[in-house]
């Protein structure tokens, strides 16, 4: 998906294969480990292959300020199409200049497009601050996520 998007001087776009180190970047802000450029370029290709994602960049004179991962597609127990947020992350740096609610409004308008009606997302239970900045974007905390470890 080659979705653009412009804000002032914010700019959203995919993220490909020559985005591994800057994606790699934020994924170990995200996750609090290293994520390795090979690994990050391993997963982008992983999920274009699917047709069912979209990886975007929200930059700044082409220096990186946040990632969003989207997945949609349909599920069993509810319709129309969900869509899911599977990673948002902003730099520090540049939190509080509205990048991050750029990156949802653009997953919401690529999943209206795609024929979804429900966006869902989870967060850690410690991330309250990031819990804070969904609600105030009209996410509620409807479920508890249950996960276990397999490897």
């Amino acid at each position: 998906m080659t979705a653009l998007r412009t804000a002032a001087d914010v700019t959203i776009r995919s993220a490909g294969a020559p985005d591994a180190a800057h994606v790699a970047a934020l994924l170990t802000q995200l996750v609090g480990t290293d994520v390795s450029a090979d690994a990050a370029a391993a997963r982008l290709a992983a999920l274009s292959a699917t047709g069912h994602d979209g990886v975007f960049l929200a930059e700044r004179n082409g220096t990186p300020l946040g990632l969003v991962a989207l997945h949609w597609g349909p599920q069993i127990h509810r319709t129309p199409l969900t869509a899911r947020i599977v990673s948002l992350v902003v730099t520090e740096a540049a939190r509080g200049q509205g990048v991050g609610a750029m990156l949802l409004d653009h997953c919401e308008t690529i999943a209206r497009a795609q024929g979804c009606g429900v966006m869902e997302l989870t967060s850690d239970a410690g991330r309250t601050d990031a819990h804070r900045f969904y609600r105030r974007h009209g996410y509620d905390g409807s479920s508890i996520r249950f996960r276990k470890q397999l490897a």
